[in-house]
């Protein structure tokens, strides 16, 4: 009976952190990759980040980031996408941008793209072009 209640109050001990924890793996919210390599030619890194429910109201995120240098120049590139939450937007809003950036030995030049959607909180951006065609 002793060794029976000894078993019991172990495997107890140890059910409770385990449901914890993988409680939590079924819940990550958020996932992240990152690279560098550098050798003879250049050097590059790239970095991307995602993530869910950790912008209020339940939004979610996602950014990408490139960078390479190398003998005929660098060049850089972003992304970045956001849908809902209180901090884009607020009910339903949603957001993406993208930039790029070359230099090499002809010249530089860059580009940019933004566009956002159903932002609520009485700035500018109130409704958007989008919002307007539907």
């Amino acid at each position: 009976m002793q060794k029976m209640l000894k078993r019991t109050i172990a495997a107890a001990a140890v059910a409770a952190p385990m449901t914890m924890a993988l409680s939590g793996l079924a819940s990550a919210d958020t996932y992240g990759q990152t690279q560098q390599h550098a050798g003879a030619d250049g050097a590059m890194s790239t970095s991307q980040q995602a993530s869910t429910g950790g912008h209020g109201d339940g939004g979610s995120s996602y950014n990408q980031n490139w960078q390479q240098a190398g003998p005929d120049g660098a060049d850089s590139s972003s992304v970045h996408s956001s849908t809902g939450g209180s901090g884009h937007g607020g009910k339903g809003g949603a957001s993406y941008g993208q930039t790029s950036q070359h230099a090499g030995p002809d010249g530089a030049s860059s580009s940019g793209t933004h566009a956002s959607t159903g932002h609520s909180d009485g700035s500018h951006h109130s409704g958007g072009l989008l919002r307007s065609l539907l």
